[in-house]
């Protein structure tokens, strides 16, 4: 309790640390005042424009200052490419996308540029020096203008510009914009220079120097309001968040006196207590981020936090469970009888029935989930690594953890009643009644309809019973077994739940794909031309609200048409905001085309075109040909009147096309951006696999989303024939299976389908979910293991699995093994990747130089058919360049060497999105390197892909084409992230493999080892008879039998040993005999042989009695006497005298008296050749050896019998003779045969 009390108080102090720093910030920050925090939001803007505007005038500076600016040799080709260098130098690498800088000649024309750069009219850039503002597509513009002026004279201007900002708006040239501020967002307005200065407190204004613009900044009151909230919001955010840090550091010194409690009622009053923490600090976080959380809704880290919380309720009560379970009084043992009986099969009925309805509970709201988010939760790959994604799919694994295990626990329930009896047929009668009451609770679900999968369902059951029956089998193992393994079941308690869902998230997201392709997808194709009218109609409405429309006409020029102004009226409508393939026409008032702007709508320009009135015609649909297909525009025209005059005419187009549905994906990414609600789909996203096709009633397919369509194959076809209904089939496509939704009308046949995940799919995902689990698992217990370094007395996991691992052969060897599988493996398949990535990339550049070869072409074959002569590029306008974009299925861009001329993507390029200018590098490439073709990577709002330039030839004219390769970049990004779900998906394969050969190959190691421990610790206690079985044919197998020789040599050296010291202990006892009856036997004899002689000499008064007695005393005292010598004769052994024997002779000297008196009754034979070798032996005790054995073996055969005698030589070195005796006696059993060299023992009857 006094570490709790510390972390209370560190908690309260950095609580009222933080409330008090926050406050103190938010005074420095936003002062006492709004006027105060105006003020420096003023004096901040005004600090970024200064500084900006001293860092374009340094680089300005540096530029004008060079020795090749201003003179004649930045003419040449050497001094142009000195110029390049230059500007590219002094551009800041951490700007580069912002700023740009131009180098002019004298006449304004462009000679050497870097960076992001723009054309400034000829008659500012001749003017004098200045500092400008200006509007563009990516915020107000700075423009610095540095004249070069070498001997009074202007030989040179150098123009440096930086953006300061991003538009919030649609792409197009605005007047408002919104920079952001280090305390809150401020709306600039550039306003000219001679406007009046703004009214109202919360306006200032930003000025320029000799600028025709300024910069009205104005602060929204609200605006401030809720930076000031925000501000306090997150001060109470940090003050609230280190209260829950408290509480949840509280929890260790807890969890140490749980451990150590025996007392039951305490130990469920500190569970209570956990749980009432845990559930505090979160409700306590829950206050704490929804002040500052992005969204209304629930965040993925709201969601993460409330999945540990439950997950952590649950292992409590689980846990309480089984210590109530195991504690004192132990539940009462179920009896057979019937009330017990049927009591026990009610309770686990019951435990089914909550069980499935919490798994149904579950599947709902899972169902919910993946209807509301727009990610692929089966897609478990962490790239792209986003904190949002990461946190959502650790929510899931955690969230599926929460629900098993909470089913687990109810399952284990009943056991807090009754324990059953370790009989399987009670296990089978409770497994039966749980499965009973679940099958019958989802009965009751499916009668009521509940769109639920229950195959997927009961698999969860399955597992969660699977998970109960190994919990009441392990509880009590759990406490002994290692730490290494205690984690390997933790991490497997983890994964097991999130496998166990898979099926369920597989059924729910395939459900949500069709419920996506039924609802959404489906009808924006079929109603595509009711849409469009719709977009026409708003579209004729917004140009009506355009006052401006009449002088843009007055202002345009028929000689040649300009863009521009049609460029200025298409951005302003749904026709830019959607980038629907339109096209609108302005028309003076003699009928004449004075601007067009075509998004992907080429040709079809009319010569004249007369208005019939101020009114919009009805729109009607035009049909032509476009190449080898027909397209369908729909067209409306009216009359632009001034006071009731016709001054001029606008014509609209929209062609039908199904690339501007909003869920296709667009050919350039940056496109895709630019749409008002919707982005790129990222990797993992739903719905990014959906394919789409329109075919027509020939069968012919008329649009593809990809590069691939589906056969309709007769069956298919005739049902669509038959009737209008839509309907899901299963199309088979290049050895893939897609689920495919049709649905036609009168115009075509409209196909959406995505492809169905094959089990090497499956695979994939799972390996990534093991992976995802291993991460969080690994990143929880690193978190665990600081917090209980800090605050629990018990050893963290994480050293007490460190100081296993070491102390451990076993685990050293299986890492060993799984670090020698996996590591040769992961750096092949790093190799591996890096190595088809590198060939991708180089596929790339060579497909990018092909293509815009093939573009070169195009447009110089385009050029020719003009037969203009030397102005035959000029020709090549916006509507050519959409042709060869049709031809090449990318953007193309001509540029007449430093300014574009045409392009099929206008709106960028008008928008200011992109610069008119040629990219400075391909410029350089192309125009001064004169290489053939030029490949670069281009970055365009985040997106990277290749841009490909080749020079443009034409009646002595150059220019260069580019092609952006975004569909071909889309392409190897998808193959890279293919690419990467393999080699993941091998890793966690050969992790597991290894994982199994490490623990094979450690077990075959290790287990002889510890054998050979155990067996070693029996020998160290004294049992000899330890050996251990050899299981290998290698070094181990010497090795066992060298230790099993090792115990045997002890066990005989220990028995030698043993008799040995009975021997040395008989000795001492003989000689302490010998000497104890020999010391008193000469006084007995000497009186008993005086009684005798005093009897004698007496005349015999006594006799006979005591002549009997005498004689009895002196013979046992003779009998002591020879006893006592031979007790004397054990306790020191005579001393071997070898002498060179004829072993052959000494036998039958020995066996010869015995063959006389035995004759008839036993055989006795001799086999010892003659040519046995002399050995050197004591003769006397050999001989006495050799007669006490025959001795023993004549009393063993009383009735008669054989004793055989045979000598032999044995091979070794020294060579020998071994005698063996063999008889046919009665012999001897074990314990007989374990005694036969202790002195004095005998078999023979006393």
């Amino acid at each position: 309790m006094p570490l709790i009390l510390r972390i209370v108080r560190a908690g309260v102090a950095a609580a009222i640390v933080a409330g008090a720093a926050g406050y103190a910030l938010e005074r420095a920050r936003f002062g006492a005042s709004d006027q105060a925090a105006l003020a420096r939001v003023e004096a901040e803007l005004r600090g970024r424009f200064d500084a900006s505007a001293a860092m374009l005038g340094s680089i300005a500076g540096r530029v004008a200052a060079d020795s090749v600016v201003g003179t004649a040799a930045m003419r040449d080709q050497a001094g142009v490419r000195h110029l390049f260098d230059l500007a590219a130098a002094t551009l800041p690498a951490d700007d580069a996308g912002r700023t740009g800088v131009t180098i002019y000649d004298a006449a304004g024309s462009p000679l050497a540029w870097a960076g992001r750069v723009s054309d400034l009219p000829t008659e500012r850039v001749q003017a004098s020096a200045a500092l400008l503002i200006a509007p563009g597509a990516l915020g107000p513009r700075l423009i610095r203008v540095e004249p070069v002026i070498r001997g009074g004279a202007r030989l040179s201007t150098v123009v440096v510009e930086q953006s300061l900002g991003t538009t919030q708006e649609s792409p197009g040239i605005g007047d408002t914009f919104h920079l952001t501020t280090s305390m809150l967002p401020v709306t600039l307005v550039v306003r000219p220079a001679g406007a009046a200065p703004p009214a109202g407190p919360y306006r200032f204004v930003v000025p320029a120097r000799d600028s025709a613009f300024m910069l009205e900044a104005q602060v929204a009151p609200e605006d401030l309001a809720r930076a000031r909230e925000r501000w306090r919001a997150t001060t109470w955010a940090v003050v609230l968040s280190i209260a829950a840090a408290t509480l949840l550091l509280c929890i260790g010194p807890i969890i140490d006196t749980r451990r150590r409690t025996r007392d039951t009622s305490r130990f469920v009053l500190l569970a209570a207590l956990l749980i009432v923490i845990v559930v505090s600090a979160r409700v306590i976080l829950y206050f704490a981020l929804a002040p500052i959380a992005p969204s209304a809704g629930p965040t993925p880290f709201d969601l993460l936090f409330t999945t540990t919380t439950m997950a952590a309720v649950v292992w409590i009560v689980l846990d309480l469970f089984e210590r109530r379970r195991s504690a004192r009084p132990r539940p009462a043992l179920a009896l057979p009888a019937t009330a017990s009986i049927a009591g026990v099969a009610a309770a686990y009925a019951l435990a089914g029935v909550a069980s499935v309805v919490i798994l149904w509970g579950y599947e709902d709201f899972l169902s919910l989930v993946v209807a509301d988010t727009n990610l692929d939760l089966l897609h478990f790959s962490l790239h792209p690594l986003s904190p949002a994604r990461v946190a959502l799919e650790f929510a899931l694994v955690m969230l599926h953890a929460s629900v098993i295990w909470a089913v687990v626990a109810i399952l284990r329930l009943p056991a807090l009643v009754w324990r059953l009896p370790r009989h399987d047929p009670w296990r089978a009668a409770a497994a039966a009644s749980a499965i009973a009451g679940g099958a019958a609770a989802t009965i009751v679900t499916r009668l009521a309809g509940a769109p639920i999968p229950f195959g997927p369902m009961w698999i969860a059951f399955a597992v969660a019973a699977g998970c109960a029956a190994t919990v009441a089998r392990a509880g009590v193992r759990m406490r002994r077994v290692s730490q290494t393994a205690r984690l390997a079941v933790f991490f497997a308690a983890l994964l097991a739940p999130s496998i166990a869902m898979y099926p369920s998230l597989l059924w729910h997201a395939t459900a949500a794909k069709e419920r996506l392709i039924a609802d959404e997808l489906g009808p924006q194709a079929a109603h595509l031309r009711e849409e469009l009218q719709e977009r026409l109609q708003q579209a004729v409405e917004q140009i009506d609200a355009m006052p401006a429309l009449p002088d843009l006409v007055a202002a345009a020029s028929a000689k040649p048409p300009s863009t521009d102004p049609a460029t200025i009226v298409w951005s302003r409508t749904d026709l830019g905001t959607y980038r629907l393939t339109s096209a609108v026409e302005l028309y003076n008032r003699e009928g004449r085309l004075v601007s067009r702007f075509a998004m992907s709508l080429p040709e079809y320009t009319e010569a004249l075109n007369h208005a019939s009135g101020c009114s919009w015609q009805q729109p009607f649909e035009e049909v032509s040909p476009f190449g080898s297909s027909e397209r369908h525009v729909l067209r409306t025209t009216r009359g632009i009147c001034v006071h009731g005059q016709i001054v001029g005419s606008i014509v609209v187009r929209v062609m039908l096309d199904f690339r501007t549905l909003p869920f296709i994906s667009s050919e350039s990414p940056y496109l895709e951006s630019l749409r008002p609600t919707h982005q790129v789909p990222a990797e993992g996203v739903s719905g990014r696999d959906v394919e789409f096709v329109v075919y027509g009633w020939s069968r012919a397919p008329v649009f593809a989303s990809g590069t691939r369509v589906w056969k309709l194959d007769d069956a298919v076809f005739q049902r669509l024939v038959e009737s209008r209904e839509r309907f899901w089939s299963s199309v088979d496509r290049d050895n893939e299976t897609f689920r495919v939704d049709f649905l036609s009308d009168r115009f075509g046949i409209y196909a959406l389908g995505y492809p169905v995940i094959s089990p090497a799919g499956h695979l994939t995902n799972l390996a990534e979910l093991v992976l995802l689990a291993g991460v969080l698992y690994v990143a929880s217990r690193l978190l665990l293991t600081l917090v209980g370094l800090l605050t629990m007395r018990t050893p963290a996991s994480g050293r007490a699995l460190l100081r296993e691992v070491r102390s451990s052969f076993y685990r050293k060897l299986f890492l060993a093994f799984w670090a020698g599988a996996i590591v040769p493996v992961s750096i092949l398949a790093l190799f591996t990747r890096t190595y088809v990535q590198t060939q991708l990339n180089a596929t790339a550049e060579e497909s990018a130089a092909r293509t815009v070869t093939t573009a070169q072409r195009l447009v110089e074959d385009y050029a020719a058919l003009q037969q203009r002569g030397a102005a035959a590029l000029d020709t090549i306008d916006d509507q050519i360049m959409v042709l060869v974009r049709r031809a090449i299925d990318e953007d193309a861009n001509l540029f007449n060497r430093a300014r574009l001329q045409a392009t099929s993507a206008r709106d960028l390029f008008a928008s200011q999105l992109l610069s008119l200018r040629t990219p400075a590098d391909v410029y350089r490439a192309v125009t001064l390197d004169r290489v053939p073709t030029y490949v670069r990577e281009e970055v365009v709002g985040g997106f990277r892909y290749s841009l490909a330039a080749a020079p443009v030839r034409s009646s002595g004219l150059e220019g260069i084409v580019t092609v952006p390769l975004t569909n071909r970049q889309q392409e190897i990004e998808q193959q890279i992230d293919e690419l990467d779900r393999l080699v993941l998906s091998g890793f966690v394969l050969f992790s597991l493999l290894g994982a199994a050969l490490g623990y094979w190959m450690a077990e075959r190691i290790a287990d002889p080892v510890n054998r050979l421990t155990r067996a070693t610790r029996r020998i160290a206690r004294g049992d000899l008879d330890a050996r251990v079985a050899a299981t290998s044919s290698d070094e181990l197998r010497r090795l066992v039998q060298d230790f099993n020789q090792m115990a045997a040599d002890l066990k005989r050296q220990r028995t030698e040993l043993e008799r040995t010291q009975r021997l040395e202990a008989w000795a001492d006892m003989a000689r302490q005999v010998a000497h104890d009856i020999k010391n008193p036997l000469t006084p007995i004899q000497l009186s008993s042989e005086h009684a005798l002689r005093v009897n004698i000499d007496r005349g015999r008064p006594l006799s006979p009695v005591l002549d009997e007695c005498v004689n009895a005393i002196l013979g046992q005292v003779k009998l002591l006497r020879q006893i006592s010598a031979e007790f004397s004769s054990f306790a020191s052994s005579p001393t071997p005298r070898p002498e060179p024997t004829e072993l052959q002779t000494l036998i039958e000297e020995v066996v010869e008296p015995y063959r006389t008196g035995l004759a008839n009754r036993i055989t006795i034979t001799v086999d010892a050749p003659p040519a046995l070798p002399t050995v050197t032996i004591d003769r006397t005790l050999f001989a006495r050896a050799l007669t006490n054995i025959i001795e023993n073996a004549l009393h063993a055969m009383p009735g008669g019998g054989r004793l055989s005698i045979a000598a032999r030589r044995a091979d070794g070195d020294p060579p020998s003779v071994v005698v063996e005796i063999a008889d046919t006696g009665v012999g001897m059993d074990h314990e007989a045969v374990t005694k036969i060299f202790e002195p004095y023992f005998s078999t023979k009857a006393t």
